[in-house]
Parts: structure tokens; C-alpha cells; sequence
């Protein structure tokens, strides 16, 4: 919303006036996409026991898990927010 040049937006219930410039560079992504992340997570030796996906808005995060499941057969869970969790 801020890069498509919103004056204010609203996070956790609170509007936020923007006071930012924006500029960037479509052509470059500032993380790994899912392939990228799935050569990675191949790698690992032994499979967690539960793998929080956070990476991008809630639609990729779950499009992902269900690709680190399908693919690699792992437990995932794409937590909400304030959800919490014991890992004891």
C-alpha cells in the first residue's frame, strides 16, 4: 500500500500516516522465492519437528507450507497472529 503511494495505513487497528518516499527496483526480490527455500530446506539432515512458515502475506505463507508438506512431508503451521504456542 505505501509503495502504491497510500498517506496512511492501518496497522494492528491503528492508522499510521505515511512520511515516507518510496522507490524501488521490481526486478530484484529482497528474499528467497519457494524455490529457493525448498533447496534449502532439502538440505537439512533430519526434518523438524513442526516448520513455522511466516515468509510473505498469509496466502503465500499457506501456498508455501502446503508445498514444504507436499514436497517434502513435513508438519507445517502458518501461525496467526498473537497465536502462541508452547515448544516444550
Amino acid at each position: 500500500m505505501i509503495k502504491d503511494g497510500a498517506r496512511e495505513i492501518k496497522i494492528h487497528g491503528e492508522i499510521i500516516p505515511v512520511r515516507a518516499q518510496i522507490r524501488s527496483m521490481d526486478s530484484f526480490s529482497s528474499h528467497a522465492d519457494s524455490t529457493e527455500i525448498l533447496k534449502w530446506l532439502g538440505k537439512f539432515n533430519k526434518a523438524p519437528k513442526l516448520t513455522f512458515v511466516v515468509h510473505g502475506e498469509e496466502n503465500s505463507s499457506i501456498a508455501l507450507a502446503d508445498e514444504i508438506h507436499r514436497s517434502l512431508g513435513w508438519k507445517t503451521h502458518v501461525p496467526q497472529y498473537l497465536e502462541s504456542f508452547d515448544l516444550r
